[in-house]
């Protein structure tokens, strides 16, 4: 019994010992470590401690009206006051709002009838219900200020990449949640996430802040992995060139995991906007596709030409023709060789499916043969309109999960005149008005249709070469050639064509005659 009496007498000096030794910690101490353990600043620690003594000096008087808190300069100590009103010794009325000239001279020998002055309050007389409102309020300002704080911060991320680490994945709903660091994390939902992507804990990932909302509880932050922001975002970040502006994106669009199309362009006469974000030997869109785990990029010039910019569109395939069937639906008809139709279409049409939604055209992929037994300069026309509706997608269609995103909002849509395009690939003609009806025409258009001499207009030596190898001199030889389909007749590119008709509508009006 000695014994046992023995070690439980020294049990309870050992924990009283102990607790000899444990010191509170100052004032100063606690805003400090409050400081660091929470990221705050002193301010906001000073603001903390202030309305939760507000909070108690409420609960005790039911008004924190009169309450002033002090917390010295250095964080050494906290002061209570009370406002008070002086009055006169016989006009007092309010004990809590008001204090008589007598007592007030005690405070300070210059006080008058109607000054305010502060009345030390020892902070320890409040109830201990007043102190736990303050420690309530403490904690709710504390939770709303990191909330607030937190909001802050990643609002002015949103819209763009972030970097984490996957923190763990819920099994239900396959949301995964990722450590954005400092203790933050984000989430990224199931509709979000790549379908051909899978995470493990601790995999380090790129993410674009698709969105960061408030809530009662707390902050969202919403992370996305399909975003064709995503795609955009690396780009800027590995083509210095987009960066700073000197090419720029027009659109693009996604099926996220599979395959992105990019239409990009440049006001630069000497730099390629393809190859300049391709990269030597490609170094630039692979890292892009690393990040993407593997998914395919086209990168496309976009072109204000509709055929150019449709046959750019449907990269890998090399399209040998392009003609436009119907402004106000939008078709048109992309001509390739039956090795190039796979490459075209893609696996389960998802390359034409993208090549609709970059060019905002519905776009049907023919190969020669096919698009000779068209017979489509004669009145069977309409049977090809039937065709289309039969076995096309429009490009307004509901494509799953594609993803399109115009970024150069403020550019001309992707084409041209009526006569301009017809011009091209259909049965059309090049017909100068003036030319042809010089009674309608003022001298001076008579004078200057004289001079319209292929071989004096601004074309390039290679489309003049072309131009004269048919003898045609003048744009009145041209106009008397009828319908005629311009690249054929004259063997000329794309490109070619393309240069044939800026220069020549720059001086006559090209017309329809379909």
């Amino acid at each position: 019994m000695a014994d046992g009496g023995a070690v439980g007498s020294f049990g309870r000096r050992g924990r009283k010992a102990e607790k000899e030794e444990e010191k509170p910690l100052t004032l100063k101490e606690a805003i400090e470590l409050m400081m660091e353990e929470r990221k705050l600043t002193r301010e906001a620690v000073h603001k903390l401690i202030e309305d939760s003594i507000r909070a108690s000096y409420k609960s005790k008087f039911k008004t924190d009206e009169n309450c002033y808190v002090e917390i010295a300069d250095d964080d050494s100590e906290v002061n209570l006051y009370m406002i008070k009103t002086v009055v006169s010794d016989d006009d007092l009325h309010d004990n809590l709002m008001e204090m008589t000239l007598s007592d007030a001279k005690k405070i300070g020998s210059d006080a008058e009838i109607g000054d305010d002055v502060l009345q030390l309050l020892d902070i320890k007389t409040l109830e201990r219900t007043s102190v736990t409102s303050g420690k309530q309020k403490f904690k709710q300002s504390s939770k709303e200020f990191q909330k607030n704080k937190l909001y802050n911060e990643f609002k002015t991320k949103e819209k763009e990449i972030i970097v984490g680490y996957v923190q763990n994945i819920d099994q239900r709903s396959g949301d995964c949640y990722v450590d954005l660091g400092g203790g933050n994390s984000g989430v990224l939902l199931r509709q979000y996430q790549s379908p051909l992507e899978s995470y493990k804990k601790d995999d380090k990932i790129y993410c674009y802040v698709e969105e960061v909302r408030m809530r009662d509880r707390g902050v969202d932050i919403i992370l996305s992995r399909t975003s064709g922001q995503l795609v955009r975002k690396f780009l800027e970040i590995n083509v210095p060139e987009i960066a700073d502006g000197t090419i720029q994106i027009y659109k693009i669009v996604r099926k996220a995991g599979y395959k992105s199309k990019v239409a990009v362009f440049t006001e630069s006469k000497i730099l390629d906007p393809v190859g300049t974000c391709v990269g030597q030997k490609g170094s630039r869109i692979q890292n892009i596709v690393r990040e993407l785990h593997g998914e395919k990029i086209d990168i496309v010039e976009y072109d204000e030409l509709v055929e150019q910019f449709v046959a750019n569109s449907l990269t890998p395939a090399v399209i040998k023709m392009v003609r436009v069937m119907d402004y106000e639906s939008r078709k048109v008809y992309a001509v390739c060789d039956d090795k190039e139709l796979s490459y075209a279409i893609g696996k389960e049409g998802l390359n034409v499916q993208l090549a609709n939604k970059l060019t905002d055209w519905l776009i049907e992929i023919k190969s020669e043969k096919q698009y000779g037994e068209l017979n489509l300069d004669s009145d069977t026309r309409s049977e090809a309109d039937e065709l289309f509706a039969s076995d096309s997608v429009s490009p307004e269609a509901d494509d799953g999960d594609i993803e399109t995103l115009k970024v150069a909002d403020d550019l001309p849509k992707a084409e041209h005149s009526r006569g301009a395009d017809a011009l091209g690939h259909g049965a059309a003609s090049a017909a100068a008005e003036q030319a042809e009806n010089p009674a309608e025409t003022s001298s001076d258009n008579e004078d200057q249709e004289d001079d319209l001499i292929f071989s004096e207009l601004p074309f390039s030596d290679k489309v003049k070469e072309k131009i004269a190898a048919k003898g045609i001199e003048t744009v009145v030889q041209f106009a008397d050639l009828g319908a005629v389909d311009i690249m054929e007749f004259f063997q000329f590119t794309t490109k070619e064509y393309k240069e044939f008709v800026s220069v020549l509508g720059e001086y006559v009006e090209l017309v329809d005659e379909n």
